[in-house]
């Protein structure tokens, strides 16, 4: 057998070779800790993960009825309760376009139908009556949800405010 002389820059090449693998065995073995919860794959903490901020929605609400106050009633209603979602009314009630609306309607101007169906289980109606107008592309909708107010709302007009002074 003949052995092969080994130049010194090829004995150097092995010896840093060899320092690099025992390094990062050390590292490895230091790193690793088989009694440490620090390798589980827990969720972080994140305070939106247990706090909730409430969606605000404006709202404009027009009395469909000849029941007087209903529109001021009913936004009052709206305003006042507390929740996920928070109702403004930039606007004051007015008068729909007609004073004969059988049934109460909420026209969403927004894509999700939530706020619309909150505002149904808050004024005793169903989500029937929710329906949808979105703008056109590019257009911003005045409110994002109007409610047009019907004679439906008489018989719960007391539950709908019950500290109101009804008229």
């Amino acid at each position: 057998m003949t052995k092969k002389k080994l130049n010194r820059g090829q004995d150097l090449t092995g010896q840093i070779i060899i320092a690099i693998a025992v390094t990062a065995a050390i590292i490895i073995a230091f790193s690793y800790n088989p009694f440490s919860n620090s390798h589980t794959t827990e969720p972080e903490d994140h305070l939106s993960n247990y706090v909730s901020y409430p969606d605000t929605v404006s709202i404009k609400v027009l009395n469909g009825t000849s029941i007087d106050y209903l529109a001021s009633d009913v936004q009052t209603r709206l305003r006042v309760q507390r929740g996920e979602i928070i109702f403004i009314a930039p606007e004051q009630p007015e008068n729909a376009d007609r004073r004969t609306y059988t049934e109460t309607i909420i026209v969403s101007h927004l894509e999700d139908l939530s706020a619309a169906g909150k505002i149904a289980e808050l004024l005793y109606i169903s989500e029937d009556n929710i329906v949808w107008e979105l703008p056109p592309p590019g257009c911003e909708p005045e409110v994002d949800i109007t409610i047009y107010l019907g004679r439906d709302l008489e018989s719960v007009r007391n539950r709908l405010i019950p500290f109101a002074e009804q008229q």
